[in-house]
């Protein structure tokens, strides 16, 4: 998990949290405000799909979205 931390802070996410499931599953939530089209999020995605099946990481969830306070 400290190499995809890592990786990802190294590109401007931010740590929130890692915790355990009650089913021993290990969960990593890092955030980053930016500005997305429909199409620009979705090339995200796809990005993150691929870094997942590189690290061999088990699910990815996708992403929370909501406004950028002023």
């Amino acid at each position: 998990m400290l190499i995809i931390r890592t990786a990802l802070e190294d590109v401007g996410y931010h740590f929130e949290e890692l915790h355990e499931t009650e089913d021993s599953q290990w969960v990593l939530q890092m955030s980053k405000a930016e500005i997305h089209t429909p199409e620009s999020l979705h090339n995200r995605n796809l990005k993150f799909n691929g870094l997942v099946e590189e690290w061999g990481i088990g699910l990815y969830d996708g992403w929370d979205v909501g406004k950028i306070a002023d």
